[in-house]
């Protein structure tokens, strides 16, 4: 009985040893988060594996194997453990489909995800430093890998790629391509899962550089992500009135998280929850910064981005923790160029064309330009032409402005909602144009007294002229700005007939007649395709006239395509009599 007594004593604490062992062993089990939500405005959910759904909101943890879903006006900001950041665009669904990091980095360390559709922006974390292989997101159409990153992708009827610093590769079954540092293209489009990368040298429509779309701030205080444990629900209000009620030692923190309340409420109505100790602002979130899904890829802008430096921002502002690649020295600061015309220039939609009269041999200038409705355009000239490789990285060699000349003429032609093509002309006497010469020292210029005529314009994105077919002639004169030996020269002193085969690239059957004074110009041009640009060459058939003498000519037409489909040619002709550079016409043409 004595015996019975003990077995009957030692089976509760045998159970009870058994069941804080199970106990024990569920949660060491547990799967560890992926990461957590830093805000969630709107409808934010994860979906399981199984397809339970649950709401997201500041400080939730997400898990590997969970569809993360932003509704169509949400959005959401997300840290995985590695540190890597994440900004969800409205109606996105994002899949992270394997993830595992160990602090210090280990072997197994992973983060496999799928962009299902919508878009998102990340600064990469540990995962895939060492390994790039280790880092990759799929989407319909390519995957993406990185090499240490800030870059941002959205899926619509393809998919659309920036890189605003390090280096991304693209890779499907029509091949791959490299973007960002030390690649040709920071911006890519991909059409569909069996056509090559197509790189582009403007970011795609919708994907803006972060320090022209978002306001740099924020807080960098880790401490301050445990206030209030995870079951707290502080609103943005709430986070401001603690920092008001905190006293004058937290002064600067203060600050901070005030600039997120004020930036994170969006319309009346509208709602947001944010950890308030994250590094983070919230950006309201208008349509204009939302992609629509079925004509993100019709059309593009210009150029790289991005600089040297350790706060970067994201969609709105993520502290990173240490450098981030940079694309190349191009994104060091210009000493001729604000920190507003640096922005503009290399985020902006607009190339420029600037020609000084009798200047044939030294040919036209331009490349990335600010455009100035008023007339008073910032160009820059880089030495290459912007279809060729080295453009997106060759730094500036030349600035041009206005300076005290006169404003002689000044026009504009709007093709379309997107494209507006403005021109003019610079008198330089008796005050000259300015052309700045050194990027370190803004005031080491040279100057001219000589009339320039030049045009800003939006190009055509390239892939859109890729998927024109056909045959087009454009010989329709829309404008002509232009001056010579022979006097001023307008539309009516000009034809203009150029025939571009989409199919096959070539252009042919150019030729460009002026009549200018006792001056009579028979300009042939042929050329091929390149980017938004039709490249011409002045064939050897070409003269000039002026009775009773006849002259060879020297010189170049630059044409580009601008408008949704590349409806209109805008660009310039300098020309020059082979033998008597006395003998010259210049001038601003468009055409469709």
């Amino acid at each position: 009985m004595q015996a019975i007594a003990r077995s009957t004593l030692a089976l509760p604490g045998l159970l009870l040893g058994l069941c804080l062992l199970c106990g024990l062993t569920s949660v060491q089990a547990a799967p560890a988060p992926a990461g957590h939500v830093i805000i969630a405005r709107g409808e934010v959910q994860a979906i399981s594996a199984a397809g339970e759904a649950r709401d997201l909101r500041r400080r939730s943890p997400f898990y590997a194997g969970e569809t993360l879903m932003t509704g169509t006006d949400a959005t959401a900001q997300l840290r995985f453990s590695d540190g890597a950041l994440v900004a969800l665009r409205p109606d996105t669904e994002f899949r992270v489909d394997r993830y595992r990091y160990e602090a210090g980095g280990g072997e197994g360390d992973e983060s496999i995800s799928t962009l299902i559709k919508g878009g998102f922006r990340t600064i990469t974390g540990a995962v895939g430093k060492q390994d790039p292989d280790s880092y990759r997101v799929d989407t319909p159409v390519a995957t993406i890998g990185v090499r240490g990153t800030h870059y941002e992708a959205v899926v619509g009827a393809g998919l659309a790629v920036a890189v605003w610093q390090g280096g991304v590769t693209l890779r499907n079954e029509g091949g791959a391509l490299n973007l960002g540092q030390g690649a040709n293209y920071s911006f890519a489009t991909i059409a569909s899962a069996d056509r090559p990368p197509r790189g582009q040298l403007q970011p795609p429509p919708g994907l803006k550089a972060p320090a022209d779309e978002f306001a740099p701030g924020g807080s960098d205080d880790p401490a301050g992500e445990e206030d209030g444990g995870e079951g707290e629900d502080q609103t943005a209000a709430d986070t401001d009135a603690t920092a008001t009620d905190s006293g004058t030692a937290d002064e600067d923190r203060q600050t901070s998280e005030s600039t997120a309340t004020t930036t994170g409420t969006g319309s009346e109505g509208d709602s947001a929850t944010a950890d308030s100790g994250d590094d983070t602002l919230v950006a309201p979130v208008s349509e204009a910064d939302t992609l629509d899904a079925e004509t993100s890829l019709d059309t593009t802008t210009d150029t790289t981005l991005s600089g040297t430096t350790t706060d970067t921002t994201l969609d709105t502002t993520f502290t990173v923790s240490e450098p981030v690649d940079t694309v190349s020295d191009i994104t060091s600061q210009d000493a001729r160029l604000s920190d507003t015309e640096w922005q503009q220039l290399y985020s902006g939609s607009h190339l420029g064309l600037i020609l000084e009269a009798n200047s044939a041999t030294q040919g036209m200038r331009g490349g990335r330009a600010i455009a100035d409705p008023a007339g008073s355009p910032v160009f820059t000239e880089n030495g290459y032409a912007p279809f060729e490789p080295e453009y997106a990285d060759a730094p500036i060699k030349e600035v041009f402005r206005r300076g005290g000349a006169a404003l002689d003429a000044l026009g504009s032609h709007t093709v379309d909602s997107n494209h507006t093509v403005y021109w003019g002309v610079w008198n330089g006497n008796p005050d000259p144009v300015i052309i700045q010469t050194d990027a370190t020292d803004p005031d080491v210029i040279r100057t001219s007294n000589k009339p320039f005529f030049w045009a800003t314009l939006q190009p055509t994105d390239p892939a859109v002229l890729d998927a024109r077919s056909g045959v087009v002639s454009y010989n329709n004169v829309i404008a002509v700005q232009g001056g010579g030996s022979g006097g001023q020269i307008t539309a009516a002193d000009v034809t203009f007939t150029l025939d571009v085969n989409f199919d096959t690239g070539a252009v042919s059957n150019g030729n460009l007649q002026i009549g200018n004074g006792a001056e009579y110009w028979n300009i042939d041009l042929a050329g091929q395709i390149k980017g938004s640009f039709a490249d011409l060459e002045i064939e050897p058939t070409s003269s000039v006239t002026v009775s009773p003498s006849n002259y060879g000519v020297l010189g170049e037409v630059v044409t580009g395509f601008t408008g949704n489909n590349g409806e209109v040619l805008g660009g310039g002709f300098l020309l020059e009599a082979q033998g008597d550079p006395g003998i010259h016409a210049e001038g601003i043409l468009l055409v469709d």
